[in-house]
């Protein structure tokens, strides 16, 4: 599990409708899952993403994990 930040709404302006976006198909299918509740959140909101990460009962390490680690672990794996 990790949270990407490579995509911020309040960093660019993907106002454009053929960019991504979170209701484009192309992007998000719906065959696979996605629906129209799909949200992005800014990289400001990720201290509340923590925080609820551990009132839901993850430890520190699973927030460290989940914000880096586990995508860091798995790139060092693949990239030797």
């Amino acid at each position: 599990m990790g949270i990407t930040l490579d995509y911020d709404p309040d960093v660019y302006d993907y106002s454009d409708p053929d960019l991504l976006s979170d209701d484009n198909p192309t992007y998000w299918p719906p065959a696979a899952g996605y629906d129209r509740s799909l949200q992005s959140l800014s990289v400001t909101q990720i201290p509340e993403v923590c925080a609820e990460l551990l009132k839901l009962g993850f430890v520190q390490s699973d927030v460290t994990a989940i914000l880096g680690g586990n995508f860091r672990r798995v790139a060092e794996h693949v990239w030797k």
